[in-house]
């Protein structure tokens, strides 16, 4: 059983599958299957993933729900991680794993931020949303320092009891947003919605990523004065006043692209 979970874990959480091939011939997936990321992180900490990646005990048609609420949150570049009423960990995507050892941890089967303070703060949200007798399904949200990064973003979700069968009995689902991992909006987004040529959509994608404009004009083998001249009027078409706020339009839209496919 030991060896089978193990591969299992190798393989990533699939949808209408166990990660092998006890599926039914002829069955498509609903979503696409996750690549499974080793996480930097320590022995201990890999053993309480690897337990909680693992499928082996659920039957396949068991799988699509989880399967596709975890998906959903890493083609946005999200970790997600599905928790039981007693806030122990049961499955978690391949971005929530990064997320391990970089802001949060596992102690135990819980999941903890590594900040101290930050910790104080999660674990009482998480208990609160869990004993809350609020019929409604909430959510809320926690700020996760970190040495020499950006935040952490963690919000809080809570189901609804009818939701629970289909989600496993997950209680609660953690979604972490790391902001240093935000892609900007392609320059073919930039045109449609902003009508900007692909000269001025790519400077403004250059703007965004923290370029400086010279660096944009040497990349792309034109003058800075050029350059400065595409973003005057990627300013105007998108109603912004400068590079400052052009950045955080532009930051908002990121949020909803979808992470770039990673590469086999």
């Amino acid at each position: 059983m030991v060896t089978q979970q193990s591969s299992l874990v190798k393989k990533g959480l699939r949808a209408g599958g166990t990660g092998g091939n006890s599926g039914r011939r002829g069955e498509k997936s609903c979503v696409t299957p996750v690549r499974w990321r080793p996480p930097s992180q320590t022995c201990e900490t890999m053993g309480a993933s690897s337990r909680a990646m693992s499928l082996a005990p659920m039957r396949p048609e068991g799988l699509a729900v989880p399967a596709c609420v975890l998906h959903v949150f890493e083609s946005f570049g999200c970790g997600a991680f599905l928790l039981d009423c007693e806030q122990q960990l049961l499955f978690l995507n391949p971005t929530g794993v990064d997320c391990l050892g970089d802001g949060l941890m596992m102690r135990g089967k819980r999941v903890a931020a590594t900040d101290r303070e930050s910790d104080v703060r999660l674990q009482s949200l998480i208990g609160a949303a869990l004993n809350s007798t609020d019929v409604t399904c909430g959510s809320t949200s926690v700020w996760v320092r970190r040495d020499s990064k950006l935040p952490l973003t963690v919000h809080i979700v809570r189901f609804g009891e009818e939701a629970r069968p289909a989600l496993k009995e997950a209680s609660l689902l953690l979604v972490a947003f790391d902001p240093e991992r935000c892609y900007p909006p392609p320059p073919d987004m930039l045109t449609d919605v902003f009508g900007l040529t692909p000269a001025e959509a790519n400077v403004a994608v250059g703007i965004v990523e923290g370029r400086h404009l010279a660096d944009i004009a040497a990349d792309r083998g034109v003058k800075t004065g050029t350059v400065r001249a595409y973003s005057k009027t990627a300013f105007a078409k998108t109603g912004t006043r400068g590079q400052a706020e052009l950045a955080v339009l532009l930051t908002r839209l990121a949020y909803l692209t979808m992470a770039p496919k990673q590469k086999p």
